[in-house]
């Protein structure tokens, strides 16, 4: 059984272990509380020290369970790199049935998690929101993540602020990428943003990479997927 304060963390369509899995074995807890709430549409663990085997272990709850109303993913401050965020990208190319957000801000991912990203982008049709703020994703990693663009259409918004992007070279690369995706009728008049390291947002015609510039705190992510305010 899961303990007290974990059982009380997944009633209704949230599970909420944020913080509460240090010092225990992730894989187990995590397969307990997916099987508890086979319906949920939230699920926070973030600040777990995960690293690479619990991203790892995740990923294999996430494909036995198959929760099939999930909506949003928060991996934040888990130490992943680029052997977990390979794990996550796999997955997320299934793709999740309805997964429209997953943060994983202030992680160790890089070059190697941002290519897998990028082609599971080109694979997903149901992610919106993909934070990767605060990682360690060098040029080639964003050159990857905007190139998918090309073949995804449901991203609204990516966040590559605090990584290891030049703002200028960010900013002609995702201007490149604009100029190739040709305008739709049902697209011509959307204008997203390009979180960049600074923070300034890069405009561009269509729908293409955007900064999430909400504060900081994760309650507004929450919120989206277990519809609180």
């Amino acid at each position: 059984m899961l303990p007290a304060d974990e059982t009380d963390a997944v009633e209704g369509a949230s599970v909420d272990l944020g913080g509460q899995l240090r010092g225990s074995e992730p894989s187990s807890t995590l397969q307990l509380a997916l099987a508890a709430r086979p319906t949920l549409t939230l699920l926070e663990l973030s600040d777990n020290a995960l690293a690479d085997a619990g991203a790892t272990a995740l990923v294999h709850a996430l494909r036995t369970s198959r929760p099939s109303a999930l909506r949003f993913l928060g991996l934040a401050r888990n130490g992943i790199g680029d052997v977990g965020g390979t794990a996550i990208a796999a997955w997320l190319g299934d793709p999740p049935p309805a997964l429209e957000h997953l943060e994983l801000r202030d992680n160790a991912l890089a070059d190697v998690a941002a290519a897998a990203l990028a082609r599971a982008l080109g694979r997903n049709s149901t992610l919106q929101h993909l934070s990767l703020f605060h990682n360690m994703v060098g040029l080639v990693g964003a050159q990857a993540l905007a190139s998918a663009l090309r073949a995804n259409r449901t991203l609204t918004s990516m966040d590559l602020r605090l990584n290891l992007i030049d703002q200028r070279a960010l900013q002609r690369m995702v201007s490149r990428s604009a100029a190739n995706d040709a305008p739709t009728p049902d697209r011509a008049a959307d204008e997203t943003r390009v979180g960049t390291p600074g923070g300034t947002p890069v405009r561009t015609p269509q729908r293409t990479l955007a900064g999430s510039y909400a504060p900081d705190d994760g309650s507004s992510h929450r919120s989206e997927a277990d519809g609180t305010t």
